[in-house]
This record gives structure tokens, sequence and C-alpha cells, in this order.
């Protein structure tokens, strides 16, 4: 960056996932970009961040051994033409595989390994008969392994819940947002997720009739693991349901369904709190946030200590033009209406370079920002 000139005053973040690599805080990339670059904020990847959450349902060991079965299958058919022109056959088309680095793909493996369940199992049907002891042998196994109850079950509730968050991984890998705009989205998604831990019930009942159907295609039996009084190697859920299906039902919303949701609305809440990511603070700059400001001093102050060496001030200067210049603002005829504006950008196109120079440079750092390193 030094050998193209570039003024490293002007960086003002800085993008990057979260290996020991960038993130170490003895020889880190980040700590030796911050040396030079010292109005610089480290803005995580909020993609990255969100399937680091994702794979944390990995926690649930249903769900560590029905990701395991999909990568087993996917290797299995794309490692032999053979094999793999026999599911393209019965599939009538590609399998998509399971990638952990691509996120949006990832999300869609889930999608479509679900929808085609009875057509993958029919391959595998076919691969079981052939000759070779080999290739027959370890495809019966596979097919015994998502010929369960808990396997399918299991892959109807990540497909659920991926639904959410791929709406979300799809939105961080676009070219057009700001960090609000990013923030926003990442707290609905969230809110989602907990809307339906709110209302497993009404969720999950969807969910399960549609794996039972499923599972009547397979042939398989809905049913659920031996309960005991004392269990410590698997979900143990009694049900003091006398209805045989409702204490099907309630055991694997327990079991699969909620505790899946728990991990991940858990690590979410965690890794997207604005408490963990400084960035965040640039947010009081967007007219809505603006407007209920009750303490401006207390407020801008951080936000001038970090940016105040950026406008070649002091912070104690910076401060006072900065409230100001909110006040200004805030007697314009027509604030009822600036007051409104909730996007970053259109903040910025708004405020006037000569009448609002530190709230536009403030504005133009937050839509500078990196949200995510991922396209």
């Amino acid at each position: 960056m030094q050998q193209l000139g570039l003024n490293m005053n002007n960086c003002v973040g800085i993008g990057c996932d979260g290996c020991s690599v960038n993130m170490s805080d003895m020889r880190g990339a980040v700590t030796e970009i911050k040396k030079i670059a010292i109005n610089s904020t480290l803005c995580g990847c909020s993609n990255h961040a969100l399937n680091l959450a994702i794979s944390k349902c990995n926690k649930v060991q249903s769900v560590r051994n029905a990701v395991g079965t999909v990568k087993e299958i996917s290797r299995f058919f794309t490692s032999s033409a053979k094999r793999n022109s026999i599911l393209k056959k019965v599939l009538g088309h590609q399998m998509r595989g399971y990638c952990e680095t691509r996120w949006v793909e990832r999300h869609e493996s889930i999608f479509e390994f679900t929808e085609d369940l009875t057509k993958i199992a029919e391959a595998l049907k076919i691969v079981s008969k052939w000759n070779d002891s080999s290739t027959a042998s370890k495809a019966n196994c596979l097919l015994c392994s998502i010929s369960t109850c808990e396997f399918i079950i299991t892959m109807h509730c990540l497909s659920d819940i991926t639904d959410a968050t791929c709406v979300l991984s799809k939105y961080l890998q676009s070219e057009t947002i700001d960090l609000c705009s990013a923030r926003d989205k990442v707290m609905h998604t969230i809110k989602v997720l907990q809307n339906k831990r709110q209302n497993p019930d009404q969720f999950f009942s969807l969910i399960f009739n549609t794996a039972e159907k499923t599972m009547e295609s397979m042939g398989i039996e809905v049913r659920i693991p031996r309960i005991v009084g004392q269990q410590v190697n698997r979900p143990n859920y009694p049900s003091t349901s006398s209805d045989s299906r409702e204490c099907t039902i309630q055991h694997w919303k327990k079991s699969a369904y909620i505790t899946i949701l728990d991990n991940i609305i858990a690590d979410m809440t965690d890794r997207f709190s604005s408490d963990s990511l400084e960035c965040y603070m640039l947010n009081l700059t967007v007219p809505t946030n603006l407007d209920k400001i009750v303490d401006m001093k207390s407020s801008f102050e951080p936000i001038c200590m970090k940016y105040c060496s950026l406008v070649s001030l002091n912070k104690n200067t910076m401060l006072l033009k900065l409230m100001n210049e909110v006040c200004s603002l805030k007697n314009i005829p027509n604030y009822n209406e600036f007051k409104t504006i909730t996007k970053a950008m259109k903040c910025f196109e708004a405020l006037n370079e000569n009448s609002y120079p530190l709230l536009r440079a403030l504005v133009q750092i937050l839509l500078t920002l990196p949200i995510s390193i991922g396209k």
C-alpha cells in the first residue's frame, strides 16, 4: 500500500476473517496494518461470522452426524464418473456439493439434498446392487445412514433454519450495501429465528408433516429412540402425552429443532452484538438514530476521539463543531422529512458538504467500512 503511494491515514476500515494469521495480537496482519493506519477500525467479515454461527450447529449431535453423511454422499458420487452419471440420471440434474467456504452454496446444498432425498436414496439402491462389492457395500452403508427418522427430521429442520440465513448470506455478498443496512438485516434475521424459537409448535408441525411424507415415500417408520431413566450419549426427552404421534413430535421438536435454533441464535447474537463491534458507533450519524440522541456530548465523544486526527482537529474542537452541526441540522425547515432517512447513502447525498462537513465525513466513513470480504 505504501508502494502505491496511498495515504494510510485515510484508511478507515480493515476487512478480514477471524483466523489467527489476521487476528494475532503479536504479529497478526491487522496489528501490523494498524501500526501505520492509525485511523483504521477492524471490521470482521459478516459473512464469515454468519458461516461460523451456522457451523456451531454441529455441536448438536444429530446435525453433526447428518452433515457428515451429506458430505460423505457428495464425495461418494463426485469421486466416480460412473456413480455420478447414475445420480445425475435419477435426479435429472447435477447434485450440488456441500462446501464449507462457499457460503451460499453451503445453504443451497442443504435445501437440494433435503428436496432430493428420496431420489438420492434411489440412486444409492441402484449402486448397492452393483457387482463391485466395495462400491456396493459403501452405497448400502450410506443408504442405511439416510434411511433413519433422525437423519430425515434433522435435514428438514436444517433446511428450514438455513432458509432464513441464506437470504442474509446473499445480501452480505452484494456490493451496494452499507454497515447500517447490513446490521439491520442481521438483526432482522436474528428476530426471525427468535420468532421460530418462541413459536416452535407452529413451525415444527409443518416441518414434521413434510418429513413424515418423505419417510413414508422411503418406507421408513416414524418413531423415537428408546427413552430410559438415565441417558448421556444422546437426547433423552420424555413426553407426558398419551398420543404416540404427539409424543414423537414433541421428542423431535425438543431434540432437533429447538436445540439447533438455540445454538444458532446464541452464537449469532454474540457475534453480531453492537458491543463487540466498535465500528457500529458511527450508526449514530444516520438520521433515524441521530434524532433519538439525548446526550450529544457523551454520544459523540468516542467518535471524536477516534476520528479527530482524520479531520485534522483536536477532540474537543471536533466535538464542539459536530454538536453545532447537529443543532443546525435539527432546525432546517425540512428536518421532519430528513429524520426519516434510514440509509447511510441517502443521508450522505442529503448533507451539504459546506454546511455539515463533519457529519458528511463521518457518514462517508460509515459507507466506506467493509462489511464482507466474500463475493
